[in-house]
């Protein structure tokens, strides 16, 4: 069984996704017989993307990661094949991709207006949405339909590693910085 489908618009999407972590998220959780990973263009590819849905449906997937640069069409196109073969309970996570920071915020502007009923999770950009589209779709998938408490277990060996690791620290001094903006605002931040 194929518990989740990852769709990438395009090989440039690759590298995001590799580095990301979401693989070792997926295969903790799923192994990686449990999940697939699929490469198709929304604009250049609608058949094979049309065929490639109704496939992984007939494989009983639970869920979508799609992602996309610039405007990410992929995430709301695999919602419409599912939509169209009366698949409206399988959730679609929303990665938006971009060269920059500026294309990726675009992008997931662009997710978030989706049509009144037609949901695209969106779960952020670039490689940490990948990750937060990985924990999100194990968290859905698992809560659903996965036998037994293995992939549970799994998930959270994989969510108490992750919280052991040192959090980044930020760039700033928090405090300059709210101290800083304070005076050229004239007032408190």
């Amino acid at each position: 069984m194929i518990w989740v489908a990852v769709m990438l618009g395009s090989d440039t999407d690759g590298p995001a996704f590799v580095n990301s972590g979401a693989i070792e998220v997926l295969d903790k959780v799923f192994t990686r017989a449990g999940w697939r990973l699929s490469v198709l263009s929304a604009h250049r590819h609608k058949e094979e993307l049309e065929e490639t849905v109704r496939t992984r449906c007939e494989e009983s997937t639970r869920a979508f990661i799609g992602a996309a640069g610039l405007l990410p069409a992929l995430p709301g196109d695999i919602l419409a094949n599912l939509y169209a073969l009366g698949r409206y309970s399988t959730p679609v996570f929303g990665v938006a991709l971009g060269s920059d920071t500026y294309a990726a915020d675009k992008g997931t502007v662009a997710l978030n207006d989706m049509p009144k009923g037609c949901p695209v999770l969106t779960c952020g950009s670039g490689p940490r949405g990948f990750v937060q589209a990985a924990v999100a779709a194990s968290q859905i998938v698992i809560d659903s339909s996965v036998p037994g408490l293995d992939a549970l277990h799994r998930l959270t060996e994989w969510h108490e590693a992750f919280a052991a690791e040192k959090p980044p620290q930020p760039d700033v001094n928090i405090d300059e910085f709210v101290a800083k903006h304070r005076e050229k605002k004239g007032g408190t931040a």
